[in-house]
Protein backbone atom coordinates (compact mmCIF):
# COMPACT_ATOMS: atom_id res chain seq x y z
CA UNK A 1 0.00 0.00 0.00
CA UNK A 2 3.03 2.68 0.69
CA UNK A 3 4.45 1.64 -2.67
CA UNK A 4 0.89 2.20 -4.29
CA UNK A 5 0.81 5.56 -3.13
CA UNK A 6 4.33 6.64 -3.06
CA UNK A 7 3.95 5.43 -6.93
CA UNK A 8 1.11 7.51 -7.49
CA UNK A 9 2.11 10.58 -5.91
CA UNK A 10 5.26 10.41 -8.15
CA UNK A 11 2.98 9.64 -10.90
CA UNK A 12 1.10 12.70 -10.07
CA UNK A 13 3.77 15.09 -9.36
CA UNK A 14 5.30 13.91 -13.17
CA UNK A 15 2.20 14.44 -14.97
CA UNK A 16 0.71 17.66 -13.00
CA UNK A 17 -2.18 15.64 -11.93
CA UNK A 18 -3.32 15.97 -8.54
CA UNK A 19 -2.99 12.99 -6.13
CA UNK A 20 -6.11 11.80 -4.66
CA UNK A 21 -6.77 9.22 -1.47
CA UNK A 22 -9.70 7.82 -3.87
CA UNK A 23 -7.69 6.32 -5.89
CA UNK A 24 -5.95 4.28 -3.97
CA UNK A 25 -7.01 0.26 -3.98
CA UNK A 26 -7.35 -1.69 -1.11
CA UNK A 27 -7.63 -5.45 -1.88
CA UNK A 28 -10.69 -7.11 -0.74
CA UNK A 29 -9.89 -8.41 2.80
CA UNK A 30 -7.20 -6.45 3.43
CA UNK A 31 -8.61 -3.22 5.75
CA UNK A 32 -12.36 -1.61 5.40
CA UNK A 33 -13.13 0.49 3.01
CA UNK A 34 -14.44 2.75 5.38
CA UNK A 35 -12.66 2.84 9.09
CA UNK A 36 -15.31 2.69 11.49
CA UNK A 37 -14.72 2.38 15.60
CA UNK A 38 -16.65 -1.03 16.21
CA UNK A 39 -19.56 0.71 18.33
CA UNK A 40 -17.19 1.87 21.19
CA UNK A 41 -17.66 4.60 22.75
CA UNK A 42 -14.92 7.06 23.03
CA UNK A 43 -15.00 7.11 26.89
CA UNK A 44 -13.72 3.56 26.43
CA UNK A 45 -11.34 4.10 23.27
CA UNK A 46 -9.66 6.95 24.72
CA UNK A 47 -9.05 4.71 28.27
CA UNK A 48 -7.40 1.83 26.01
CA UNK A 49 -5.06 4.51 23.94
CA UNK A 50 -4.09 5.95 27.90
CA UNK A 51 -3.67 2.29 28.91
CA UNK A 52 -1.34 0.83 26.16
CA UNK A 53 0.43 4.46 25.20
CA UNK A 54 1.04 6.10 28.48
CA UNK A 55 3.67 4.45 30.79
CA UNK A 56 2.63 3.59 34.41
CA UNK A 57 3.96 6.64 36.39
CA UNK A 58 5.50 3.80 39.07
CA UNK A 59 6.97 2.62 36.31
CA UNK A 60 9.09 5.52 34.90
CA UNK A 61 12.69 6.08 36.05
CA UNK A 62 11.44 8.97 38.55
CA UNK A 63 9.87 6.69 40.82
CA UNK A 64 12.39 3.89 41.43
CA UNK A 65 13.18 2.74 44.29
CA UNK A 66 9.92 4.69 45.88
CA UNK A 67 7.79 1.48 45.48
CA UNK A 68 10.31 -0.58 47.41
CA UNK A 69 11.48 2.10 50.10
CA UNK A 70 7.11 2.50 50.59
CA UNK A 71 6.88 -1.68 50.98
CA UNK A 72 9.79 -1.80 53.41
CA UNK A 73 8.57 1.21 55.89
CA UNK A 74 5.04 -0.11 55.74
CA UNK A 75 5.60 -3.52 56.88
CA UNK A 76 8.67 -2.19 59.77
CA UNK A 77 5.40 0.25 60.67
CA UNK A 78 2.82 -1.89 60.75
CA UNK A 79 3.84 -5.43 59.85
CA UNK A 80 2.06 -5.60 56.77
CA UNK A 81 3.09 -6.41 53.49
CA UNK A 82 1.53 -4.19 50.88
CA UNK A 83 1.21 -3.53 47.61
CA UNK A 84 1.78 0.44 46.91
CA UNK A 85 0.23 0.39 43.05
CA UNK A 86 -3.01 -0.32 44.94
CA UNK A 87 -2.97 2.43 47.16
CA UNK A 88 -0.63 5.11 45.33
CA UNK A 89 -4.15 6.93 44.21
CA UNK A 90 -4.95 7.32 47.32
CA UNK A 91 -3.18 10.72 47.70
CA UNK A 92 -5.84 12.00 45.27
CA UNK A 93 -8.97 10.81 47.68
CA UNK A 94 -7.48 11.11 50.93
CA UNK A 95 -9.13 13.87 53.01
CA UNK A 96 -6.29 16.68 52.88
CA UNK A 97 -5.36 19.86 50.83
CA UNK A 98 -4.95 19.80 47.25
CA UNK A 99 -1.65 21.54 47.96
CA UNK A 100 -0.15 18.43 50.01
CA UNK A 101 -1.52 15.67 47.65
CA UNK A 102 0.59 17.39 44.79
CA UNK A 103 3.68 17.60 47.19
CA UNK A 104 3.02 13.83 47.97
CA UNK A 105 2.85 13.05 44.39
CA UNK A 106 5.92 15.07 43.70
CA UNK A 107 7.83 13.34 46.33
CA UNK A 108 6.52 9.97 45.30
CA UNK A 109 8.12 11.03 41.56
CA UNK A 110 11.66 12.40 42.69
CA UNK A 111 10.04 15.93 41.39
CA UNK A 112 10.16 18.21 44.56
CA UNK A 113 11.50 21.84 43.66
CA UNK A 114 14.84 21.46 45.49
CA UNK A 115 15.96 18.13 43.72
CA UNK A 116 14.23 18.92 40.34
CA UNK A 117 16.55 18.48 37.22
CA UNK A 118 15.01 21.08 35.50
CA UNK A 119 16.61 23.96 38.11
CA UNK A 120 19.39 21.73 39.41
CA UNK A 121 22.00 18.75 38.18
CA UNK A 122 22.02 16.49 41.05
CA UNK A 123 19.05 15.45 43.39
CA UNK A 124 18.54 17.15 46.92
CA UNK A 125 21.13 20.15 45.82
CA UNK A 126 19.43 22.21 47.87
CA UNK A 127 21.09 21.79 51.79
CA UNK A 128 18.98 22.31 54.93
CA UNK A 129 20.58 24.88 57.61
CA UNK A 130 21.77 21.36 59.14
CA UNK A 131 23.91 20.43 56.26
CA UNK A 132 22.03 17.74 55.06
CA UNK A 133 20.50 17.59 51.84
CA UNK A 134 16.88 18.61 51.62
CA UNK A 135 13.67 16.12 51.23
CA UNK A 136 9.92 16.03 52.05
CA UNK A 137 11.18 13.50 55.26
CA UNK A 138 14.25 15.86 56.78
CA UNK A 139 11.75 18.34 56.28
CA UNK A 140 8.73 16.89 58.37
CA UNK A 141 10.78 14.86 60.83
CA UNK A 142 14.49 14.54 60.59
CA UNK A 143 15.77 18.21 61.33
CA UNK A 144 17.95 18.71 64.07
CA UNK A 145 17.74 22.60 63.11
CA UNK A 146 13.90 22.67 63.82
CA UNK A 147 12.69 21.56 67.14
CA UNK A 148 8.80 20.68 65.72
CA UNK A 149 7.85 18.90 69.02
CA UNK A 150 5.68 21.94 70.07
CA UNK A 151 3.57 21.63 66.86
CA UNK A 152 3.59 17.63 66.91
CA UNK A 153 2.30 18.21 70.82
CA UNK A 154 -0.68 20.25 69.20
CA UNK A 155 -1.13 17.67 66.46
CA UNK A 156 -1.10 14.84 69.27
CA UNK A 157 -3.63 16.80 71.16
CA UNK A 158 -6.39 17.64 68.13
CA UNK A 159 -5.63 13.84 67.43
CA UNK A 160 -6.55 12.79 70.76
CA UNK A 161 -9.81 14.84 70.46
CA UNK A 162 -11.21 13.47 67.28
CA UNK A 163 -9.52 9.69 67.57
CA UNK A 164 -11.47 6.81 69.12
CA UNK A 165 -9.62 5.18 72.58
CA UNK A 166 -7.14 3.03 70.85
CA UNK A 167 -4.07 4.79 71.70
CA UNK A 168 -2.41 1.59 71.45
CA UNK A 169 -2.38 1.59 67.27
CA UNK A 170 0.71 2.90 65.86
CA UNK A 171 -1.51 4.66 63.04
CA UNK A 172 -2.75 7.00 65.74
CA UNK A 173 0.59 8.06 66.45
CA UNK A 174 2.16 10.02 63.48
CA UNK A 175 5.13 10.74 65.59
CA UNK A 176 6.12 7.17 65.20
CA UNK A 177 6.07 6.87 61.46
CA UNK A 178 9.86 7.60 61.07
CA UNK A 179 11.42 7.99 58.81
CA UNK A 180 9.24 8.08 56.20
CA UNK A 181 6.58 10.25 57.86
CA UNK A 182 3.78 10.32 54.98
CA UNK A 183 3.83 6.80 53.78
CA UNK A 184 0.83 5.44 56.17
CA UNK A 185 -1.26 8.46 55.38
CA UNK A 186 -2.22 6.66 52.17
CA UNK A 187 -2.96 3.16 53.66
CA UNK A 188 -4.54 4.10 56.65
CA UNK A 189 -7.62 1.79 55.84
CA UNK A 190 -5.80 -0.96 55.21
CA UNK A 191 -3.47 -1.09 58.18
CA UNK A 192 -6.18 -0.20 60.45
CA UNK A 193 -8.30 -3.11 58.96
CA UNK A 194 -9.68 -5.50 61.83
CA UNK A 195 -6.41 -4.46 63.47
CA UNK A 196 -8.19 -3.23 67.10
CA UNK A 197 -9.99 -5.44 69.10
CA UNK A 198 -13.13 -4.07 71.13
CA UNK A 199 -12.68 -3.36 74.08
CA UNK A 200 -15.79 -2.01 77.16
CA UNK A 201 -14.56 2.04 75.70
CA UNK A 202 -14.63 1.10 72.22
CA UNK A 203 -17.02 -2.15 71.41
CA UNK A 204 -17.32 -1.27 67.52
CA UNK A 205 -12.98 0.13 66.78
CA UNK A 206 -13.47 -0.19 63.70
CA UNK A 207 -16.43 1.82 63.07
CA UNK A 208 -14.71 4.44 65.40
CA UNK A 209 -11.49 4.60 63.28
CA UNK A 210 -13.23 4.49 59.84
CA UNK A 211 -15.56 7.51 61.65
CA UNK A 212 -12.46 9.20 62.49
CA UNK A 213 -10.41 8.40 59.40
CA UNK A 214 -11.09 11.79 57.65
CA UNK A 215 -10.84 14.01 60.49
CA UNK A 216 -7.02 12.10 61.64
CA UNK A 217 -6.27 12.54 58.05
CA UNK A 218 -7.11 16.31 57.90
CA UNK A 219 -5.33 17.08 60.56
CA UNK A 220 -2.23 15.57 60.11
CA UNK A 221 -2.31 16.91 56.60
CA UNK A 222 -2.67 19.79 57.68
CA UNK A 223 0.42 19.94 59.88
CA UNK A 224 2.14 18.39 57.14
CA UNK A 225 1.10 21.29 54.87
CA UNK A 226 1.87 24.21 57.44
CA UNK A 227 4.97 22.75 58.15
CA UNK A 228 6.36 22.16 54.34
CA UNK A 229 4.88 25.58 53.30
CA UNK A 230 6.93 27.35 56.23
CA UNK A 231 10.18 25.49 55.07
CA UNK A 232 9.71 26.60 51.80
CA UNK A 233 8.84 30.01 52.18
CA UNK A 234 12.27 30.34 54.20
CA UNK A 235 13.98 28.58 51.31
CA UNK A 236 12.40 30.45 48.54
CA UNK A 237 10.96 34.02 50.26
CA UNK A 238 12.30 37.30 49.22
CA UNK A 239 12.72 39.51 51.72
CA UNK A 240 14.11 36.75 53.83
CA UNK A 241 11.32 34.69 56.02
CA UNK A 242 12.62 32.62 59.03
CA UNK A 243 10.22 29.72 60.29
CA UNK A 244 10.36 30.18 64.26
CA UNK A 245 8.47 27.11 65.21
CA UNK A 246 8.02 28.96 68.89
CA UNK A 247 5.99 31.64 67.51
CA UNK A 248 3.98 29.06 65.11
CA UNK A 249 2.49 26.95 67.91
CA UNK A 250 -0.60 29.25 68.16
CA UNK A 251 -0.96 29.54 64.37
CA UNK A 252 -1.20 26.01 63.88
CA UNK A 253 -3.81 24.91 66.44
CA UNK A 254 -6.44 27.77 64.95
CA UNK A 255 -5.47 25.42 61.86
CA UNK A 256 -6.23 22.06 63.22
CA UNK A 257 -9.36 23.34 64.62
CA UNK A 258 -10.87 24.25 61.13
CA UNK A 259 -13.33 21.64 59.77
CA UNK A 260 -11.97 19.65 57.33
CA UNK A 261 -12.09 20.94 53.36
CA UNK A 262 -11.46 24.57 54.42
CA UNK A 263 -8.82 26.23 52.59
CA UNK A 264 -6.40 28.19 54.07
Amino acid sequence: MNDLADSLANEGRVSGRDFHIPDLYTPPGWVDSHPVLSHQPLSHLSSLLVRYTVPVPLCTWKASGFADRWAVAMFGLFGRVLDVGQHISAIWTINILTGLREVLWKDALASLPFYCPKWVSTRASFTCGCGVGLSLSHILVGCASYDLSPLATSLAERLQQVSPPLFHLRSLRPDEWHPFPWFPLIALKAVEYRAARPTKLCPKPSRALADSRGQREWAIGTFMWFVWKKRMKELFASPKFVFRVADCDDELRVLLRLPPLVRW
